[in-house]
């Protein structure tokens, strides 16, 4: 959104540093993602996607978005990627689980 798009080169402005670039996937949980197969790996997207726009907004401080992606991926559910339904299912709820673990940290943000 624009709202993001703002708050993004305000950081970078800030210093003329991009935490954003700086940001990587751990290995660790990429890796993870990679040995468990089937819909995992759309978890862990997801898991990221909305850790870090939830950071842009204000809702988690930057040291949580590694946190939220791994307790994400640890409620993976195992579900097999038989049909693009089933990774847009998978998607979903990761997304929805994030949003959780992201409402648990947001008090402390």
């Amino acid at each position: 959104s624009g709202a993001a798009a703002y708050q993004h080169e305000a950081l970078i402005g800030h210093g003329g540093d991009d935490p954003l670039r700086k940001r990587r996937l751990r290995k660790g949980d990429v890796r993870r993602a990679g040995r468990l197969g089937e819909t995992a790996p759309a978890w862990l997207n997801a898991a990221n996607e909305v850790a870090v726009a939830a950071f842009l907004a204000g809702r988690i401080a930057w040291g949580s978005i590694a946190p939220v992606i791994e307790e994400t991926l640890g409620a993976y559910d195992g579900a097999p990627a038989r049909s693009v339904g089933d990774v847009i299912e998978a998607d979903r709820r990761a997304r929805e689980m994030a949003g959780i673990e992201i409402g648990r940290r947001g008090a402390s943000a």
